[in-house]
């Protein structure tokens, strides 16, 4: 009998064994994707900005010398691609700059409401070309500590996907709830159903889930989710015909703390 346990003890250890090898060359597999994938964002970076300080300034002179109506329009639509292609580059540089150095960086405490209310106001012009409104519920008064300017341009991101992707007359839902030791902040709008078996694709860097109106995939959610891996935080994003809801969920932990305060 004892020979029969030890056999199977000696299988057993044996499987285990194996598993944790292929374990182990799996996670050595996703440290190279992803040491391959920082680099990609570094070198789009560098090979988008290195010709665009190039086109930006007689670019900028041009406009300013354009009369004619035809040509600028062109202009306008080579302007627009120009613009987008120096947004890239700047969320690529930021994502490689979180992920090589984020977790290091100094984490501050900051003002949630304050930081949302400024980002509304910079965002209104756009969203009344809508005629979209804002509506914020903050049932606490969150102060976190996070690294301030990657929450603001994570915020950015967010509120600029809500815009993008709202019904014209819609409404922009912005909240922030406290359960469970959980602090989130939830950005909802109604428009475009973002497919069940792509939600997964919409954070990957230029993933396949989600098109601009220009037909071009982009880097804000993954610059959302970069953000938020840096700070030990979750994304939770759920659509239907009723809504698209995009969460961040942070941990209530010595990072975050909360004070009654009335909603806006």
């Amino acid at each position: 009998m004892s020979e029969i346990l030890e056999k199977k003890v000696d299988e057993r250890t044996a499987e285990l064994n194996e598993s944790n090898l292929k374990l182990e060359h799996a996670n050595k597999k996703l440290l190279v994707l992803d040491e391959a994938k920082n680099e990609f964002l570094k070198l789009i970076s560098h090979e988008i900005r290195t010709p665009l300080n190039g086109i930006l300034g007689p670019a900028n002179v041009l406009s300013e010398m354009i009369d004619d109506p035809e040509l600028r329009e062109l202009f306008d639509i080579l302007n627009e691609s120009v613009q987008r292609l120096e947004e890239v580059s700047k969320l690529a540089l930021e994502i490689t700059q979180m992920q090589t150095t984020g977790r290091d960086m100094a984490r501050t405490q900051i003002d949630m409401k304050s930081v949302i209310e400024k980002l509304i106001v910079a965002n209104l012009s756009n969203a009344n070309e809508k005629h979209l409104t804002f509506s914020t519920s903050f049932k606490s008064q969150a102060s976190i500590r996070v690294v301030e300017m990657y929450f603001t341009r994570c915020m950015q991101e967010i509120i600029d996907n809500a815009i993008k992707f709202s019904n014209e007359n819609g409404v922009i839902h912005i909240t922030t709830t406290t359960k469970d030791g959980q602090l989130k902040i939830i950005v909802s709008n109604t428009g475009e159903v973002i497919p069940a078996d792509q939600i997964e694709e919409i954070v990957k860097p230029f993933g396949a889930g989600r098109h601009h109106s220009d037909e071009h995939v982009g880097l804000g959610l993954h610059y959302v989710q970069t953000f938020l891996e840096i700070h030990g935080a979750g994304l939770d994003i759920s659509s239907s015909k009723e809504k698209t809801e995009i969460s961040l969920i942070f941990r209530m932990n010595d990072d975050i703390t909360t004070q009654a305060t009335e909603a806006l």
